[in-house]
């Protein structure tokens, strides 16, 4: 017989990232505060643009990033180092 299986929490925060990824086309980072932002591997944004995309909410950031910067298509990032264009420079 099947049960009704609940996430966890923890689970639940991993599914919205996962979500975040895949509506960004970047990597997902968390700040020493746990909140979440999407940025490319190795470079970091500076502590204003940090300030606006950074959220506890992974989904929440992943709308806040798509504010500020264009969708990168999975085509466009072999190992997630494609800096962010932002919005309207592309």
């Amino acid at each position: 017989m099947n049960k009704a299986y609940l996430l966890t929490p923890a689970e639940w925060r991993v599914v919205r990232t996962h979500r975040g990824r895949n509506m960004t086309g970047q990597p997902a980072l968390t700040t020493d505060d746990g909140k979440t932002y999407y940025w490319c591997y190795g470079t970091q944004p500076d502590k204003k643009a940090l300030r606006k995309i950074a959220r506890k909410c992974p989904v929440k950031a992943a709308m806040a990033y798509l504010r500020l910067y264009e969708y990168n298509p999975p085509d466009t990032w072999p190992k997630g180092y494609v800096r962010p264009v932002p919005r309207g420079k592309a």
